[in-house]
């Protein structure tokens, strides 16, 4: 379980290789799910997303039975406030493929939490990608699936963002431009200035002047 200190300072046995294999005799020997439902789901994707979705087990009975078997850190996403921003930074496709939540990055050390447990090559895939290498700790399903939906809404309503409000504003000018050309079409056959025109002084009109004198 999580103390609360930074993951730096927490007290950690080294891990064992993240292998499906061992979660699934782990969940066997405790009589946490049936064996019947454990063979049918051996080999056919994330384990863990499928009991906890089909409801086999509780997403926190099997975090914490990953956490001891693989001696990692407990830490949802709700208790860890992940970096948003590294999912812009990060040029990795692996880490929604697998659920992965980026938590914290220090220099070369990326941690992330995943969906109760996912397995080596996976977190391969990741520091592959993205050059760094990859602590992971255990999250629960539901909470690392929540956090991937609501924070890929809003990476795609910031990056819709810009582009809509710059069409605006052209429309706006666009408008502007149409209302003037209207303009000179209904109320005036010569074109319409820009320069101000400065108001005729009263008597300087042409029909209130003398006529020029005549030489000769």
């Amino acid at each position: 379980m999580w103390s609360g200190l930074p993951l730096a300072a927490l007290p950690l046995k080294h891990p064992k290789r993240l292998d499906e294999t061992r979660l699934v005799e782990a969940l066997s020997e405790r009589g946490l799910v049936e064996p019947a439902v454990l063979a049918e789901h051996a080999g056919g994707g994330p384990i863990a997303h499928a009991l906890v979705s089909e409801g086999a087990i509780g997403d926190w009975d099997l975090s914490r039975v990953v956490s001891e078997v693989f001696h990692l850190p407990f830490l949802p996403v709700n208790l860890a406030q992940p970096d948003r921003g590294l999912l812009d930074e990060l040029p990795s496709s692996a880490l929604r493929e697998h659920g992965l939540v980026p938590l914290y990055r220090q220099g070369g050390l990326l941690t992330v939490a995943m969906p109760g447990m996912v397995e080596a090559p996976a977190l391969a895939q990741v520091g592959a990608e993205t050059g760094l290498r990859v602590m992971p700790v255990v999250g629960t399903v539901l909470t690392n699936q929540r956090w991937l939906e609501e924070n890929a809404c809003a990476q795609q309503e910031d990056l819709g963002s810009a582009p809509e409000e710059l069409s605006s504003e052209w429309g706006g000018l666009f408008d502007e431009g149409d209302a003037s050309v209207h303009l000179q079409g209904e109320g005036s056959p010569e074109p319409l200035s820009l320069t101000p025109v400065e108001p005729e002084a009263a008597g300087d009109s042409p029909a209130a002047l003398p006529p020029p004198p005549q030489f000769g």
